[in-house]
């Protein structure tokens, strides 16, 4: 092989291998946000970034203040961003900041379920509690369950046609926000979601317990 060619097939593989260790490396932290959250759950994380002075807070502030390390919290945050939960910005160092893009809802959670996901009945209490419209903050202080878990439901509930995700775009185009809100027939009869109760939470426990067995085999 010329060497030309092996300088093209090195351009066309190295970009593949790096994008194939970051999904890998994306994937592993998204797993590990779900297990550190014995150490902050992110119900708690919302709440000690909401509860700084003006609400905003820097990365080593939060090191400073919680038993994560660095790269937990930075990676916390990022996913956070990414999810639409927090927002961005810097100061004139490039120093970066951390604020809730929503304020939180400080009103008593409605009662829920004790299952450790959400069950039909619960999810149709917090869309009536919240007008219709919900978001991943508010399913979370609302349940304190970890935001991977309330996506790998809510990725159910959109899989079956019971709920549809919108996104908010700010100026620049990047995500700012994203809501749920109940598909029709749900949307105008939110009550008929509750006929479909034993089976979608049979499914739902289901998946927890895939996901338990997961974990213990360490995928």
């Amino acid at each position: 092989m010329s060497t030309a060619a092996i300088v093209i097939v090195f351009s066309i593989v190295l970009p593949i291998l790096l994008l194939l260790f970051f999904i890998y490396q994306y994937n592993s932290n998204v797993k590990d946000i779900e297990y550190d959250q014995h150490l902050i759950t992110d119900k708690g994380l919302l709440e000690m970034i909401a509860g700084q002075p003006g609400g905003v807070v820097s990365l080593k502030q939060l090191v400073e203040v919680t038993p994560l390390t660095k790269k937990q919290v930075r990676f916390r945050l990022m996913y956070f961003q990414g999810q639409g939960l927090v927002k961005y910005s810097h100061d004139t160092r490039m120093k970066a900041y951390y604020s809730l893009t929503a304020p939180i809802d400080e009103r008593p959670a409605p009662p829920l379920s004790d299952k450790p996901f959400l069950t039909v009945e619960d999810i149709l209490t917090l869309f009536k509690h919240h007008d219709y419209q919900l978001t991943l903050q508010k399913i979370c202080m609302n349940t304190g369950l970890p935001i991977v878990v309330i996506k790998r439901e809510l990725k159910y509930f959109t899989k079956e046609n019971i709920v549809k995700m919108l996104y908010t775009y700010g100026a620049d185009g990047a995500t700012t926000s994203k809501t749920y809100i109940l598909e029709e027939p749900y949307r105008s009869n939110p009550d008929i979601f509750m006929e479909k109760q034993e089976e979608i939470d049979f499914e739902l426990e289901e998946l927890l317990e895939e996901e338990m067995v997961r974990v213990r085999r360490g995928d």
